[in-house]
């Protein structure tokens, strides 16, 4: 059985080391809940981390994330990892660090 998926995107792994201790204070509470249909639906918690699918987005995200309270910094990061051919960046505690994005040790 041959699946017909029309619609993807690619998202690139990394370190929560990433985002500032300030801003891993602030995504949480701006992620998309379901149940109150309140946050950025393009913003998702997941177990040990984040998923900003801003790619997906036109270029509002950044102001959306500014006027959250989100660090420039932080902005900087996930506009590196989109303008590297990613559309989404999920930041998990796991993940490894990557050469060329700011890092917080928190």
């Amino acid at each position: 059985m041959e699946l017909n998926i029309k619609e993807v995107y690619k998202t690139a792994m990394i370190s929560t080391a990433h985002v500032t201790q300030a801003d891993s204070e602030i995504l949480p509470q701006i992620c998309f809940d379901p149940i109150t249909d309140r946050g950025h639906n393009w913003i998702h918690g997941a177990e040990y981390g984040w998923i900003v699918r801003a790619g997906l987005r036109a270029e509002s995200w950044k102001e959306s994330l500014r006027e959250e309270g989100i660090s420039w910094p932080t902005i900087e990061n996930i506009e590196k990892v989109l303008n590297a051919g990613f559309d989404a960046v999920h930041f998990d505690v796991d993940a490894e660090t990557v050469d060329g994005l700011q890092i917080w040790e928190w």
